[in-house]
């Protein structure tokens, strides 16, 4: 799960891997952000059933950052419970794991049942 940053929705279910998230409705993201300085396909989130997130930037124009630091173009780490994510320096999210509360996050809302 991802908090949104000022503008955008509280949270995001990353419900499935890939999860793109992209500027361009024609690359059909599983999260589009119509502002300039999101590229296309910016970057890709991977799941694993180990609860696990990855990400990738993709080549993107303005960069996929991690805790601040600018990926390299095609990197992949780890994102961890509290970490940021910036998609751009002008969109930033940060991972929330909804069984764990890190110090500067507010709960999150209970996980969804199972169907």
């Amino acid at each position: 799960m991802i908090r949104g940053g000022k503008g955008l929705e509280s949270f995001y279910r990353i419900h499935r891997s890939p999860f793109v998230i992209g500027g361009d409705a024609a690359m059909e993201p599983e999260l589009l952000i119509g502002i300039p300085q999101v590229s296309g396909r910016h970057c890709t989130l991977q799941l694993y059933k180990n609860g696990a997130i990855w990400v990738t930037d993709e080549h993107s124009t303005n960069g996929t950052l991690v805790d601040g630091r600018r990926l390299a173009p095609g990197e992949r780490v780890q994102l961890r419970p509290g970490s940021r994510l910036g998609v751009s320096r002008h969109v930033e999210f940060q991972i929330v794991d909804p069984n764990v509360v890190t110090p500067d996050a507010a709960p999150a809302p209970p996980p969804m049942p199972e169907p």
